[in-house]
């Protein structure tokens, strides 16, 4: 696991240079285990079904915006066309 050493490093700063008190400590490490965690599962998911990665996206489309932009209203809309394939919410959420 290529990424080791540098996660030890990110823990050792989030320790020792960061300035985080407890919480902020242990809201990090939490981010960083679910995120870890999620790597895993894709992974699997990969792993299981290889397939996946046969996909052939040719043009993403990306739709980010803040709250209340439209952007949620903008991805149904594209989600409608037919010669598009648009993630439902849940897969946005949790891909794997």
């Amino acid at each position: 696991m290529r990424f080791l050493p540098a996660l030890d490093r990110l823990l050792h700063s989030l320790d020792t240079e960061a300035g985080l008190h407890a919480e902020g400590r242990a809201a990090a490490r939490s981010a960083l285990v679910a995120a870890l965690l999620k790597q895993q599962q894709m992974i699997r998911l990969l792993r299981d079904r290889p397939e996946i990665a046969l996909n052939d996206i040719r043009a993403p489309i990306f739709v980010t915006g803040l709250p209340g932009s439209g952007a949620a209203m903008l991805h149904n809309a594209l989600a409608e066309h037919p010669g598009l394939d648009a993630p439902t919410l849940a897969e946005l959420h949790d891909p794997a």
